[in-house]
């Protein structure tokens, strides 16, 4: 299962576009308090968070994957990614940064290349073309 946490429409259906050719279930969520019964599956490979949400950020997403048992790899999507913002995701944690504008071949790669080792990888594998949204859900 993939999660695409972003507050920006456009952002969460590009990438969707994007890694359609892989075998994996999506989610999307646009603020943390929607994306938190979610962190916690197991069956989560991969988080794609942008830099900045609208009650959060990427720091709050990984914090709350560190306290699951998720094995799920953070990759945190923002226009200014640096040097500075990728040393801070991958000391912290996180996996990689993707920056915006997105180039589709490379975010598949990317994520396909980090999700192979992953044991969730595959273990939910239909995707029926919608973008599903998770249910709001308030923080514990």
């Amino acid at each position: 299962m993939v999660l695409v946490i972003s507050p920006y429409v456009e952002e969460r259906a590009f990438l969707f576009r994007a890694l359609r050719g892989l075998d994996c279930v999506f989610h999307s969520a646009q603020t943390l308090v929607e994306s938190l019964h979610l962190l916690s599956s197991r069956h989560l490979a991969a988080v794609l968070c942008s830099e900045t949400l609208l009650d959060g950020d990427w720091k709050c997403i990984l914090s709350n994957l560190t306290k699951s048992s998720s094995r799920a790899k953070l990759f945190v999507t923002s226009r200014r990614a640096d040097d500075t913002l990728w040393a801070d995701v991958l000391n912290r944690g996180g996996y990689d940064v993707l920056a915006r504008p997105f180039d589709a071949a490379e975010v598949c790669r990317v994520i396909e290349s980090a999700c192979e080792e992953s044991e969730a990888w595959g273990a939910e594998s239909s995707y029926d073309g919608r973008l599903n949204s998770a249910s709001l859900e308030s923080p514990p």
